[in-house]
């Protein structure tokens, strides 16, 4: 309980910094700030060691039955659902590529703009396809 409230309390501090720099982010006051870092803990907490366990029962060749290909490619024909997927694999693809320019910077290669060109135009190209093979289900 105590690292959950510590957490919270990090989370607390992450939003009122978050309300101090980003314009259009406001807090009401202290209670509001309490409960969103509450909840915000609370999700972290549900949530992480949920797909933790999914993560690990996939990776040993055990998935549940919900997540078995024919039910999430059942999943996949909803838009709804193909709008989040490739939101997932845009963003995964893209901060992939930012950090792949920012460790080629690291190292040593200076060609920044030549690397980011590359890098992200691969991101695009792989965001369009996914997004390409998701409307074709």
């Amino acid at each position: 309980m105590k690292r959950f409230l510590l957490r919270a309390a990090f989370s607390a501090f992450g939003l009122w910094v978050a309300a101090q720099v980003v314009p259009g982010i406001r807090v009401e006051g202290a209670g509001t700030l309490a409960g969103a870092a509450l909840l915000l803990g609370l999700v972290n907490a549900t949530v992480k060691p949920v797909l933790i366990v999914l993560t690990l029962l996939a990776a040993l060749g055990h998935p549940p039955d919900a997540l078995g290909y024919e039910r999430l490619h059942a999943l996949a024909r909803y838009p709804f659902f193909k709008f989040g997927l490739a939101g997932v694999i845009g963003f995964s693809l893209w901060s992939a590529a930012h950090r792949l320019r920012i460790t080629a910077y690291d190292l040593g290669v200076r060609a920044d703009t030549l690397v980011a060109a590359l890098l992200y135009a691969a991101a695009l190209a792989g965001t369009g396809a996914a997004i390409y093979h998701l409307l074709r289900i």
